[in-house]
């Protein structure tokens, strides 16, 4: 009767025990735990509304789109960091308290509503499009007027242009305001990432961009 006791007792804990390995490997896969995020804080404002693909294999289909709120620090008194990312890898990106918008300016939700004024304090949604328009990538950001110090990264690339290996020497990096120049100023203040296929630059306020095959 002893042993039989020793014996039930044992087996009690036994199945005890795995019954807590058990639930403990079922826990761990349902609930996995998350990646830790590392880099500066005044980044983590994140993440952007990033444009779409038009279907399978067209990743570089245009125009793309990407959009972020960026909200006011009351506390801090200034805007929060955050980046906006586009399907192409063009990447706009900012650090707590960089930005400074213009004096006023106009959003619309996209759900028809009227446009709203905002001013200073109000939350900035700043959107950028990238657009393939004849043998250009032309980048257009929104509110204009928006001011960065210090200077923004911007990231833009040329990745849908379909430029062979040996024409990525001639692509040219331009400041395309049809309103001043007919074919766009030349930039040359940037880095080339040859291999990344993409322009890398600093920037103190928004203009309208373009990648071109040179002239």
């Amino acid at each position: 009767m002893k042993h039989l006791r020793r014996f039930l007792t044992l087996t009690m804990v036994l199945l005890f025990a795995a019954g807590i390995v058990l639930n403990f490997g079922g826990c761990s896969k349902e609930f996995p735990l998350e990646p830790q995020i590392t880099g500066e804080e005044d980044t983590t404002d994140f993440p952007s509304t990033l444009s779409k693909p038009g279907g399978p294999g067209k990743k570089e289909q245009f125009p793309q789109y990407a959009e972020h709120t960026f909200k006011f620090d009351k506390r801090k008194e200034h805007y929060k960091g955050g980046k906006l990312n586009t399907t192409n890898g063009s990447k706009f990106k900012i650090k707590d308290g960089v930005l400074t918008p213009p004096d006023t300016w106009t959003e619309t939700d996209g759900k028809g509503k009227k446009p709203r004024n905002y001013e200073w304090g109000d939350p900035v949604t700043i959107t950028m499009t990238v657009d393939k328009v004849d043998d250009r990538i032309v980048f257009t950001f929104e509110p204009s007027g928006c001011s960065f110090d210090p200077s923004a990264e911007l990231t833009l690339s040329w990745k849908g242009l379909k430029a062979k290996k040996h024409e990525d020497a001639t692509l040219e990096l331009l400041d395309h305001d049809p309103d001043y120049h007919d074919q766009g100023e030349v930039i040359g203040a940037y880095e080339t990432d040859t291999r990344g296929q993409k322009f890398l630059m600093w920037i103190d306020h928004f203009s309208r961009y373009a990648i071109s095959k040179g002239r």
